[in-house]
């Protein structure tokens, strides 16, 4: 990845710094390499300062709340505020699908702190705002997790 964003900068073009960033950031939480995904979350978070660019800032919020569950010590009272930042960000730009991510995580991490009910609820009231596209990953995983926290 890293290879094609240099060879595609090294022609003159220009990249959206902030969604490509956010790309990286999730490669590595999925590689399970919370210090480069760090890294580049917050290059990814400093370009959106800089631009004032508010597009896949709920997006980044999570990613970084994710990263911070990876870590041996955590503050899961801080996660769970900037898991409710970025559901916050994402429906003042009515971005459902945005919205839903954080959403799945918040409910993950409160079936965790045994909250099921409460991860149940505000998942499941997520999950309703979806007529459609019921097929898509995020969708799947969003009701997987409300059968198993029925």
């Amino acid at each position: 990845m890293n290879t094609g964003l240099e060879e595609w900068e090294s022609t003159g073009g220009e990249v959206d710094e902030t969604y490509f960033f956010a790309l990286f950031a999730e490669a590595y939480l999925k590689k399970g390499d919370s210090k480069a995904g760090a890294e580049v979350l917050q290059k990814a978070l400093d370009a959106a300062e800089r631009r004032r660019e508010r597009f896949y800032l709920s997006e980044l919020h999570r990613l970084k709340e994710e990263f911070l569950l990876l870590a041996p010590v955590r503050g899961e009272s801080e996660v769970e505020r900037c898991f409710q930042q970025a559901i916050a960000i994402a429906g003042e730009q009515s971005a459902k699908s945005l919205e839903l991510r954080p959403t799945t995580s918040l409910a993950s991490l409160w079936n965790e702190q045994g909250k099921s009910i409460e991860a149940r609820n505000i998942l499941a009231d997520m999950y309703d705002k979806f007529p459609q596209g019921l097929d898509t990953a995020d969708l799947k995983a969003a009701k997987k997790l409300i059968d198993e926290l029925t």
